[in-house]
């Protein structure tokens, strides 16, 4: 007979448990094994190869049949693995075809500057495998990115429907492999209480994974509602405050509802205690309009004043058609193709990349801005603001800043982004 280990590696934090298994070819069945540690100040196994991470560094688990052979290995990485301690920089791809797991597909992830890839086939679920996670897990590892998973039951509506079971039978199956920080759960949800219980059960197995919840509108008491339910039934939170609202639908920003949604995500994600995420628009669709570098920059930089935590971009690839929508190139075309966004959005993201561990420590108390008003979501600036421009009538974004220990910092956004300028200011003491 035949034998094959269920996971070959492991990534956990000090106190979390995985679960490994010595698996008979074919059928997959489980035989009867012996574990081992190599070094149990590491990782502790016990005899039903229930794995408990003690303390950090790296050890590897041996797994043998117990009638005797060859042994087989797991190697486990005890350390910090918390996704969500980390800026992160997403690529949302909606479709993911069978063809697409290539190593050109995650090399331009890799060169974009991404972090996390969103594996989310809502929209093409019957291309979902085993096989094709497992290999997505693979080539985005090797690239040093995560991955936020779906599967084709584990997505949406479906979510609230399956047996406490399923689910867990689906979180352990990829838990704790090199790569994987999140789960997709659901997208714009009207109620979203019914996804508390899938959200603990994720979290039971995997306590600093992402469940990965996008809103839109006015969520202030759907989200809020799911976060008392988490917090006072299981125990548990959300991880961020995410939504999605596009300024670039015409080829001029809707700078209202730029930052009217990001005042009101960041009003919610404070009441909640958790960070906000945002979209940032990246593509075109049923004939809207398409963004270019600049635009998508602006975008960004407005965000990061505002204090989001996450940019996911809507799109990284250009999806197929279907009968409700078209869309037009994104940061990579539907051939795999790299578009003229490519380069700057790289660029950009190697710049979020430098700043993120700085803003993973500030919180944005106030956004201000100066020259042109634009409507609902214009907040003047202060007289009495510690940075005072030159020149009142700049078209500019500042944000007030503190750190844990109360220190203050300003990020200067250009809120006319077609004219790369410099301008001159002053710092009160």
């Amino acid at each position: 007979m035949e034998f094959k280990i269920n996971k070959t590696a492991l990534q956990l934090n000090p106190g979390e448990h995985d679960w490994l298994k010595l698996l008979a070819i074919p059928g997959g069945s489980a035989v009867e094994a012996l574990f081992e540690s190599s070094d149990p100040a590491v990782v502790n196994v016990s005899p039903d190869g229930t794995v408990t991470a003690v303390g950090n560094g790296s050890a590897v688990v041996s797994v043998r049949p117990a009638s005797g052979g060859e042994a087989f290995i797991c190697s486990v990485t005890v350390g910090e693995f918390k996704p969500a301690s980390k800026f992160r920089i997403v690529a949302f791809m909606p479709y993911f075809y069978g063809p697409e797991l290539n190593e050109t597909t995650f090399d331009n992830l890799k060169k974009g500057g991404v972090t996390n890839v969103e594996l989310n086939f809502v929209m093409a679920a019957d291309t979902v495998s085993d096989e094709g996670i497992m290999k997505a897990l693979a080539l985005a590892n090797e690239r040093g990115l995560d991955v936020t998973l779906s599967g084709k039951k584990f997505t949406g509506a479906a979510w609230p429907t399956l047996p406490d079971e399923e689910i867990l039978e689906f979180v352990k199956r990829y838990s704790h492999l090199p790569g994987v920080s999140a789960f997709f759960i659901t997208d714009e949800p009207q109620t979203s209480t019914q996804y508390a219980r899938p959200i603990a059960l994720i979290k039971s197995v995997m306590p600093h994974a992402i469940a990965h919840i996008n809103y839109c509108g006015k969520y202030r008491d759907n989200i809020s509602a799911l976060q008392s339910e988490l917090k006072d039934r299981y125990g548990v939170s959300l991880d961020y405050v995410m939504y999605d609202s596009y300024c670039f639908m015409t080829e001029v920003c809707n700078e209202s509802r730029l930052y009217s949604q990001l005042r009101y995500n960041r009003e919610v994600s404070r009441e909640l205690g958790v960070p906000g995420a945002t979209y940032i628009q990246s593509i075109s669709w049923n004939q809207t309009y398409r963004p270019n570098g600049d635009e998508v920059r602006y975008q960004v930089f407005a965000a990061l004043a505002s204090g989001v935590k996450q940019i996911s971009y809507f799109c990284w690839k250009t999806p197929a058609p279907n009968k409700a929508e078209t869309f037009g190139p994104a940061v990579i075309d539907i051939d795999n193709s790299p578009t003229d966004l490519f380069g700057p959005v790289s660029e950009l993201n190697a710049r979020v990349q430098v700043l993120g561990p700085t803003l993973m420590k500030l919180e944005t108390i106030d956004l201000y801005h100066t020259g042109e008003e634009f409507g609902d979501g214009f907040n003047a600036l202060l007289g009495g603001f510690f940075v005072k421009p030159a020149d009142y009538s700049r078209k500019l974004a500042l944000s007030h800043m503190e750190d844990a220990n109360g220190r203050v910092y300003c990020m200067i956004v250009n809120r006319d982004y077609k004219k790369p300028a410099e301008g001159r200011g002053y710092v009160r003491k």
